[in-house]
């Protein structure tokens, strides 16, 4: 049939442990992600980060971010931003069932 693999991908799932703060440079620092706020920044980082993933290029818009908002899986305050200055440059998204993080 002549299949080939484009890539892999695995969920990792973890005990839940306290985790000490990061500590990071001065010029970043995290946010955590505000509905009909800080969608333009989300996507921004997802989108970028993501582009030439296969089966994950198409962009998300700002109604797929305002929808998450009501999804199970959703944790309020589980997004957090990362902020170089006072640009996004990472995402990080704890779900009820798995985390994901996004740099660009």
């Amino acid at each position: 049939m002549q299949f080939t693999i484009e890539r892999y991908a695995y969920f990792l799932t973890r005990e839940a442990i306290d985790i000490a703060q990061p500590n990071l440079p001065k010029d970043y620092s995290f946010k955590t992600f505000e509905f009909n706020k800080d969608e333009v920044d989300y996507l921004y980082v997802r989108n970028t980060g993501f582009a030439t993933l296969k089966g994950s290029e198409t962009p998300l818009t700002v109604e797929d971010v305002k929808n998450m908002e009501n999804k199970e899986d959703y944790l309020e305050g589980g997004i957090s931003l990362l902020y170089h200055q006072e640009k996004p440059v990472g995402s990080y998204a704890h779900l009820e069932s798995f985390t994901i993080m996004n740099l660009c």
